[in-house]
């Protein structure tokens, strides 16, 4: 038994979402993507961006790379993968970026290419509890209750075999 037996597009094709994104001006271009059953669809979209703008820096992240990162910077599209927790690693991307580092060493969870090599984290690095500040959100209140919304956890406690979001 499977939920999933066939694959539809929503929304426009990988070349129009290239045209689009490149017709933006970016500085860099961040790609989500959100397991790694969407792998191919991230490499289509990767390798469309690169065929209108090869200079345009490509950064993809998300529960899919971070499933198997090796998988995406060994295609030559994609020029970083950030994986786990994008709060941990954007800040100092950004950083070593804007600089224009040719060494992303001091990124956590950054995977990049040196000489068309693989180069793979030196500092992993996953938030704590330390890391977090309790957010809590009135959310709907009636004569006799409220109700309030907080977010403590993300990715999913399942491990289902066909999706990679437990590893976030």
């Amino acid at each position: 038994m499977s939920y999933f037996t066939n694959y539809r597009r929503f929304g426009p094709s990988p070349d129009e979402c290239a045209r689009i994104i490149v017709s933006a001006s970016p500085d860099v271009c961040f790609i989500s993507c959100f397991a790694f059953s969407y792998a191919l669809q991230t490499l289509e979209l990767t390798r469309q961006i690169k065929k209108i703008e090869p200079h345009l820096s490509i950064v993809v992240g998300g529960a899919g790379p971070s499933a198997y990162p090796l998988y995406f910077i060994r295609e030559p599209s994609i020029d970083f993968v950030l994986t786990n927790e994008a709060e941990v690693s954007i800040k100092p991307f950004l950083d070593a970026f804007r600089s224009q580092r040719s060494n992303y060493q001091g990124v956590p969870n950054c995977f990049w290419r040196k000489a068309y090599q693989p180069q793979t984290p030196s500092i992993n690095h996953f938030t704590g509890p330390e890391d977090f500040s309790i957010a809590i959100t009135k959310a709907h209140e009636t004569s006799s209750t409220v109700y309030f919304s907080s977010s403590f956890s993300r990715g999913c406690p399942k491990k289902c075999a066909f999706c990679s979001n437990f590893i976030v």
